[in-house]
């Protein structure tokens, strides 16, 4: 059965343009304890108890039960509305909400990118070679070099076209649809994906 989209007031809005409450929502559609999702997301638990707290008293998480572990909460609604009310007021909010969004983002990335300078500048071997092909693919060769590196390599990708609003659209809800059917995979390591796309993340 599908769930009618929940009409979000100021407060749930913001809460949702974090992207770490988003990631405990998440987490929280399999109804578990602050415990379990901060080793899930590996989270400090004061700050998987403090975001759930703050979830749970916009009314996005509820109890589910308690037992002999603590409370089990679940997430309340998966999919949202912004209502024609708050629309006006977006003018103004939503600038500093993705600001915020993208700083964080931006600054998980580049901090990747120094790490990989600082290795690569530790290679100073005369048999080792850097190089970077066009899919924006990097390695290390030569006698000094690791066996794997780089398996995680920092991508962005940047494009120009000229689309239609129905071409425009449809390719926004592919790259949305890429993001949302994104799982988690055994013996990976944590990534995050907002077109740009790095190892880690720091939306803690």
């Amino acid at each position: 059965m599908t769930q009618t989209p929940h009409p979000l007031d100021a407060a749930q809005l913001e809460l949702l343009f974090d992207l770490r409450n988003v990631r405990v929502l998440r987490a929280l559609r399999t109804p578990d304890t602050a415990s379990g999702v901060a080793r899930a997301l590996e989270l400090p638990p004061n700050l998987a108890h403090y975001r759930i707290n703050r979830l749970l008293a916009a009314g996005l998480v509820r109890v589910e039960s308690e037992n002999g572990r603590g409370r089990v909460f679940r997430t309340v609604y998966e999919t949202f509305t912004v209502p024609k009310a708050l629309v006006g007021e977006l003018g103004e909010t939503l600038p500093g909400m993705l600001g915020a969004l993208l700083n964080r983002v931006y600054r998980a990335f580049f901090g990747e990118l120094e790490r990989m300078a600082l290795e690569l500048g530790a290679l100073d071997g005369p048999g080792d070679t850097v190089t970077v092909d066009l899919e924006r693919n990097l390695g290390v060769s030569g006698e000094g070099a690791p066996s794997e590196p780089f398996r995680y390599v920092p991508r962005a990708a940047v494009t120009e076209a000229t689309l239609s609003e129905k071409r425009y659209e449809a390719l926004a809800e592919a790259l949305r649809r890429t993001i949302r059917d994104v799982e988690d995979e055994a013996g990976g390591e944590h990534c995050t994906f907002a077109v740009l796309s790095y190892r880690g993340g720091s939306l803690r």
